[in-house]
Parts: C-alpha cells; structure tokens; sequence
C-alpha cells in the first residue's frame, strides 16, 4: 500500500489513521510507503506497484496524473474537503468506466477526521482479512448530518487539529493554541507525538501542548503585526484590492492586524507568496470573495477563504497604487 498525503499537519495526521488502520490489521506501514507532496511537488507513481492500494488524503493529483495512477492500479482511495476539487475527475473516470473514486469527499470537515471516519467507522477493522483484500468504497455524508456529533467520537486531538483547518474554530483559542503547540514537535505521520495523542485519554498530552502553544501564538501575533507593517504592500490581483507579503507558511490570522487597524482601502484578497526553484507558491485568503475560484484560474484550488496555487511569475504587480 501507498499513502501519498498534503504534506501539512492536516495531510500527515490523515495519514498517520491511514497507517494506524494497517497497523491493526498486522500490517503497519513503512516510511517508504508514506508519501507526502506540496502542489509544486512531482508526483513518484514509480514508486507504485501494479494493483497495490493507494491512498491519496488531503489532496489532489492533476487529471493527467491521476490517468497514469488509474492505469498502474484501479484501487485508489481519495479523502479529501477541499471545495476546488469536486467534480474534479468526473470525465476521466469515465474513461476507466467508473462514476466515482472509493473514499469519502466533504467540504465541511478536515481531511484528518473525514480518514478517521471513513477507516473506524465506515469501513472498520477485519483482522481476518488481508489489506489487499478489503474492499474499499464510496462514502457520501448526509447533507442534514448533525456536525457536532459527528464530531463527537474522533479522538479529541483530531477534532481540534481538523478545527483549525476546516477553519471551523468551534473552540477558540483552545484550537490555536493546539495547533501551534503542535507546530514545535515532529508531526510526521509515524511520528511518537501521534502515538502519544491516540493514547492519551485523560487528554494530559493535549493540555501540554495546548499550553506550550499559547505563549508562541503571542510571539507570532507581534511577528505578523510588525513584518506586515515593515514589509507587505498594497497590489492588485484578479480586479480584487490586494495586499500581500512576501512570506510562507502563513494563514489568514497573519494579516489580522491589517484587517484590525483598518486602512484606506477595504482589502478584498490577502496574499502570501514565497519562491522556490521551481518558481512561486502563491496563497489567498479572504472573507470576501470565494479565493478558491480565483486559484483554480490559475491551476490551483482550495477553500472559498483560503486557497493556492503554484505559478511561474508573479501574478500581481510588485508596485501598485490602489485607486
């Protein structure tokens, strides 16, 4: 089995479940096995045996690519909540004589507690049955879902870390402070840390990096507040007011205090880019406008308030002034 993952702490958690699952079943995965990708990233299908499972959490290949996948093996499994990716495949797999792809697809949760569901509650453990033998299938989550007690039975670290990626923050600074204390520690899927939190039900572990987080949240509200002030500038970007920073890793709270302070100008996109060898990773962010749509113009694709995509040159001017 293959588990090619986004490679972001949603991304390596899904695949950690995915690893857990094999290990109750006698056959845990191995590093090898355990593939993560950004968008900029080429995609190892060498890497796949003929007919062997594939999984692919938190992400999503390009149409070409996922042909040459479907060529090598015919049971691939696809998790994942991102808005740009539905109806994503729908031409290709008619070319397979498929409808869907096994897995589970839903844009109101993370892709770590979609994975979480779909291996414990959906398809669950059989010890009596080889991996390879399992069958694996389509899960479509009932829109009248009751979304809190969907949420009730994941592991509570797992709803936490999918709360601040669905951007959901149903429980507030309990999140953020989670998900940045998490950030100071190893977070790759056979990572201890993961072992520690499936274990960990007087939620002891949780607490602790619950409060190692709140102090580096403070650190990183200052930090954005300043590099914005000394190094972000107004542009322009799809007709849509803009203001960006040259910087990576970053999410819609490092522009907080642009939005906060309030400008001259109501922002309609907030933007980050950083640039690599193989050219510009660009993100959007925005309470405004669906950014999903305008990355997806530019080969990328998301959330509608928070999306990305990859690119060449710059899509924007570096020097611009705002009418």
């Amino acid at each position: 089995m293959k588990v090619f993952y986004h490679d972001d702490p949603d991304g390596r958690l899904s695949a950690f479940w995915v690893h857990d699952f094999c290990e109750q079943h006698g056959q845990p995965l191995l590093q090898q096995d355990l593939i993560g990708l950004e968008y900029k990233d080429r995609v190892p299908l060498e890497r796949v045996k003929a007919g062997e499972p594939v999984f692919v959490v938190d992400f999503a290949f390009d149409v070409e690519v996922m042909r040459s996948l479907l060529t090598l093996t015919d049971n691939v499994i696809w998790i994942d909540h991102h808005q740009s990716n539905i109806g994503r495949y729908d031409e290709l797999l008619k070319e397979f004589n498929k409808t869907f792809l096994a897995g589970l697809h839903d844009i109101r949760f993370s892709a770590c507690v979609l994975t979480w569901w779909y291996l414990n509650r959906y398809i669950g453990v059989d010890t009596n049955t080889k991996l390879e033998d399992r069958q694996f299938y389509r899960i479509s989550l009932a829109q009248e879902l009751c979304e809190k007690s969907f949420l009730l039975e994941p592991p509570f670290f797992t709803v936490l870390l999918g709360d601040w990626d669905a951007w959901r923050h149903e429980f507030g600074e309990e999140t953020q402070y989670f998900y940045t204390g998490l950030q100071l520690r190893d977070t790759s899927p056979l990572s201890d840390v993961w072992k520690l939190l499936a274990n960990d039900p007087s939620l002891c572990h949780v607490m602790t990096i619950k409060d190692q987080g709140a102090p580096v949240v403070r650190y990183k509200e200052q930090f954005a507040k300043e590099y914005c002030h000394q190094w972000g500038f107004e542009t322009v970007f799809e007709d849509k007011r803009a203001f960006a920073v040259n910087m990576a890793r970053t999410s819609s709270k490092f522009f907080e205090s642009i939005e906060q302070e309030g400008t001259e100008f109501d922002y309609e996109v907030f933007i980050s880019f950083v640039q690599s060898s193989t050219g510009y990773t660009i993100s959007l962010y925005s309470d405004k406008v669906d950014v999903s749509l305008l990355a997806k113009k530019h080969g990328g694709g998301g959330h509608k308030g928070a999306a990305g995509f990859c690119c060449e040159t710059l899509p924007f001017p570096l020097k611009y002034s705002l009418p």
